[in-house]
């Protein structure tokens, strides 16, 4: 009878076992395939306004491109005096918002265009799923609230949650949503009727017909958005650089074309780095202004010169914008580059060091996924770094005295200063990571995983013999703490199942249930653990049984007291 019992509680635990086994993989499953593989490369090219284009009609994610909606908006109503980029954001906010967000600092307009306001990347909902119903822009930014880590101004980290909250500040001072204020000021003028800006594409029929309703958003929404034809982006940009002043004035617009952010001590390179929310690019001999991004639906670029003359848009599926093999035609319109290949005066000895992106989360519960984004940089050769990632290719090329251009074509700028050395890419910085810090949680992790090894082992194994047990009718008494045992190999074998399930819910943006529910992993965790303790040392410490049992219950208590510490380290330490 106690065998039977045995029996059913083990086969409950293979079975939630892998029902999770199966949810971690069917949660990554609509991700990957959802990969719009309709989008072919394409491309845009304007020089004086004589365009040389190629598949621009068909329809393209535009990414973080969407981004110029909410930064040309912010500039209207500037111009028409009704928002003040150095006053302080929170002035335009409603308290009762305020309150429940819980900012740090207060910060201001143009530090959000700026991305320095200093949050966090996103912990979850980078993702709209399918049928998930979203309320409002005040809703979104509650439930996805997002930490200060930073003060502002002190490091540039992209900011999708600070692009989301720039949206709702125009939604404050107009009256109107978001979407709506879009299309009546900037769509509208500007002839855009290929385009759409809400998240299910509702706002437009067109793209909502040769839309598969089962495509998933890779973004924050608003800020990766917009979908529509290559024809209206050119449109875009066409009436931003315009002197008709279809969308504003050309006071405005020399003005939104001006540096709001300056890189710091760049000798040998142009110091501009930021025009209210839009990058400079010193790939090529003429600086220009541009955006940049990738997803799994593929890259885009935009490159617009300092004359406003020529702009070239290029969306292509390759993560690399160098393998496009338009690549050679951006040379050909901005100049190819000056490179020093000798007379450095920059040791690359200073650069070694532990980076990771000053947007990499630090607090909240996916905190631990900090150790998975750390950049370890090692002197390659005289004038290369390379990475941990690639620890023997180039990621670094030192084109000059403070500039090194990255294995994707990118350009940034070192900087020592007095708090670390500090990496600086037109959207983002790379910050020094604390060697200790990664130290524990490598040793955490690996800890972790061999408790997770033994358990993943020991709890089918145990189980097979209970049931051979059982077929053979065997008459030998097992101890009694042997259920307790099984129960803590199942129970660590779910944590670790759960446990991945939030890496893959943070890396994938994935705001659902999984990722909700395993917040109670930590507590879990540790509780389990505890409780096997309990029963361990008051009735299988002393338990006659085999030297092999006794080893067995013991390394399982050990595993579970590292369980307890990585539960309570991560959940109730790191995410402070």
């Amino acid at each position: 009878m106690k065998n039977k019992k045995i029996i059913l509680l083990n086969i409950r635990l293979v079975f939630l076992y892998t029902i999770s086994l199966i949810l971690c993989l069917t949660s990554i499953t609509p991700i990957i395939s959802h990969a719009d593989d309709s989008i072919n490369e394409s491309y845009y090219f304007s020089v004086d306004g004589k365009r040389e284009a190629l598949n621009d009609d068909i329809l393209c994610d535009w990414g973080g491109m969407s981004d110029l909606f909410v930064w040309i908006s912010v500039m209207q109503l500037k111009e028409a005096g009704q928002l003040d980029l150095e006053a302080s954001a929170k002035s335009y906010l409603p308290d009762d918002f305020v309150s429940q967000v819980g900012f740090t600092y207060d910060f201001t307009i143009l530090d959000l265009m700026n991305h320095t306001a200093g949050f966090q990347a996103n912990q979850a909902g980078h993702v709209l799923l399918v049928g998930e119903n979203f309320t409002s822009l005040e809703d979104w930014l509650i439930s996805n609230k997002t930490p200060q880590i930073h003060e502002p101004g002190e490091y540039v980290a992209y900011s999708d949650y600070g692009v989301t909250l720039a949206a709702y500040i125009i939604e404050k001072v107009t009256g109107l949503a978001y979407y709506d204020y879009v299309h009546e000021n900037i769509l509208k003028p500007a002839d855009m009727k290929e385009t759409s800006i809400y998240y299910d594409f509702s706002d437009n029929d067109y793209v909502s017909k040769l839309t598969d309703s089962s495509t998933y958003r890779f973004g924050f929404y608003p800020s990766n958005s917009a979908r529509g034809s290559m024809e209206d982006m050119a449109k875009l940009i066409n009436a931003m650089i315009s002197v008709d002043e279809i969308i504003w004035t050309t006071e405005t617009r020399d003005e939104f074309f001006t540096s709001t952010l300056k890189y710091r001590d760049a000798s040998n390179m142009g110091d501009s780095r930021i025009a209210h929310g839009l990058a400079y690019y010193y790939e090529f001999a003429n600086p220009v202004y541009g955006m940049k991004f990738q997803d799994l639906n593929g890259s885009r670029c935009l490159y617009i010169s300092e004359d406003l003359k020529t702009f070239s848009i290029i969306f292509f599926k390759k993560q690399n914008l160098t393998d496009s093999p338009y690549y050679y035609k951006l040379n050909y319109l901005y100049g190819t580059r000056t490179v020093q290949t000798e007379g450095f005066h920059q040791s690359l000895a200073d650069m070694e060091s532990s980076y990771v992106k000053a947007d990499t989360v630090v607090k909240g519960l996916y905190s631990f996924s900090s150790l998975f984004n750390v950049y370890t940089l090692k002197k390659l050769s005289y004038n290369t770094l390379a990475s941990s990632v690639r620890p023997t290719e180039p990621y670094l090329t030192q084109i000059s005295n403070t500039v090194f251009e990255s294995t994707d074509g990118e350009c940034g700028h070192f900087y020592l200063s007095r708090d670390g050395k500090v990496l600086e890419f037109p959207y983002f910085d790379l910050i020094t990571y604390p060697k200790w810090l990664k130290t524990l949680r490598v040793l955490m992790l690996v800890l972790y995983y061999i408790g997770l090894s033994y358990s993943s082992i020991v709890l089918p194994v145990s189980l097979l013999v209970l049931i051979i047990r059982a077929m053979k009718k065997s008459e030998e008494k097992w101890p009694r703490f042997h259920k307790y045992h099984m129960i803590q190999c199942g129970a660590y074998c779910f944590h670790g199942i759960v446990f991945h399930l939030m890496e893959l819910s943070y890396m994938m943006g994935i705001n659902s249930g999984i990722a909700n529910a395993s917040k109670l992993m930590y507590y879990i965790g540790a509780v389990l653990s505890v409780v096997y303790w309990m029963f361990f040392l008051r009735s299988g410490k002393s338990e006659e049984c085999t030297v092999f049992n006794k080893v067995l219950y013991w390394s399982t208590g050990i595993f579970a007291v590292v369980q307890v510490v990585f539960s309570v380290a991560f959940g109730l330490i790191f995410i402070k």
